[in-house]
């Protein structure tokens, strides 16, 4: 996964390097050497992770051979004690990180649903922040401290990998592979061009606050992966049995109800999203549909004066026709007055 998530950070980081001003622009590139600068940082830590991973496994296999190990007793419980003393405030850490990933998450779920003209990536997208809102909470939950741990660290990684880097990575790879394999051509559809080129609108950091949204997923997805590998590196010991005191069990209760009451809400606004749409005219081929928006959202319309039997295409563009989210304007066999 660190691999990958260097290879998706190195392409960004290639495309902005070798794009022009007008392209960055107009794609809402609009801090290409903020972003170069923090995904580096994001590279160098992956890499620096992985490093770490090589090295420690290459000390462990000649250690194992030249050096005695200490008693295993005392080993065991030395780590034990450690367990313990981690265990007392592994629920608080794991509550703050798990709500602020689903906050920032959250928001690039919002965001998608508002750019894209995909349903289906939007759609996949708030689908997976739910399944992670309803699952998070309760992992928490289980008690024994081996079992526990492992799921959440292994929740954490898969769920935070896929929504940071695995399904922007996927969303852009569909895109190439239909241009590539399926139809060479494509660059000249329009239509194509629009759904790529909002695609990366959304992808690319277009404000602070974007920015810092981007920012936390990756940093989430870091420490999940290197909690991950830690987990599954660490010797495993005795599973630990702690009380829960009385303020504990509250707290977990609570962030139970507040994640699955976000789930539920979160499913509402999809289902309503999906059920109350307003259909667009038939001159639309592409549109974004925001989730607490029921208009329609044009973001690409061909304007055919003689298929549609008009003289003026500007009486097709009214707001509450088309929306206020017009990308790309194509408009054909429509006289000119004025030359």
């Amino acid at each position: 996964m660190h691999f990958v998530i260097c290879l998706y950070l190195s392409m960004w980081i290639f495309v902005i390097l070798f794009a022009k001003d007008p392209d960055l622009k107009f794609n809402k590139i609009l801090w290409p050497q903020t972003t170069i600068a923090t995904y580096t940082g994001f590279i160098v830590f992956h890499l620096c992770a992985i490093a770490a991973v090589v090295v420690k496994s290459w000390q462990l296999h000649r250690s194992g051979v030249t050096h005695k190990s200490p008693p295993v007793e005392r080993r065991s419980l030395s780590l034990e004690d450690m367990s313990k003393r981690m265990q007392e405030y592994q629920d608080e850490f794991f509550i703050v990180f798990n709500m602020l990933e689903i906050a920032c998450q959250s928001h690039q779920a919002y965001a998608y649903f508002a750019t894209i003209t995909e349903p289906a990536k939007a759609i996949s997208y708030l689908s997976i922040v739910i399944i992670y809102s309803f699952a998070s909470p309760l992992i928490l939950l289980v008690r024994n401290t081996r079992t526990k741990t492992t799921l959440i660290n292994l929740a954490d990684s898969i769920f935070s990998f896929a929504l940071s880097c695995g399904h922007p990575l996927f969303a852009v790879l569909l895109d190439l592979v239909d241009c590539v394999f399926h139809n060479t051509s494509i660059f000249h559809d329009s239509h194509w061009s629009t759904r790529v080129a909002l695609l990366v609108r959304l992808l690319t950091i277009a404000d602070a606050f974007d920015y810092i949204c981007k920012c936390a997923m990756h940093l989430g997805t870091f420490i999940a992966l290197v909690r991950l590998v830690q987990a599954l590196t660490t010797p495993a010991i005795g599973d630990v049995s702690l009380r829960i005191s009385p303020t504990k069990h509250l707290l977990l209760r609570v962030n139970l109800w507040m994640n699955v009451a976000w789930a539920c809400i979160l499913t509402i606004v999809l289902v309503r999203s999906l059920a109350l749409r307003h259909p667009c005219p038939s001159y639309c081929i592409a549109d974004v549909r925001p989730l607490f928006d029921d208009t329609c959202q044009c973001a690409y319309a061909n304007i055919n004066c003689v298929a549609l039997n008009a003289t003026d295409p500007t009486e097709f563009l009214h707001p509450e026709d088309v929306g206020t989210h017009m990308f790309y304007l194509q408009i054909s066999r429509c006289d000119l007055r004025t030359g």
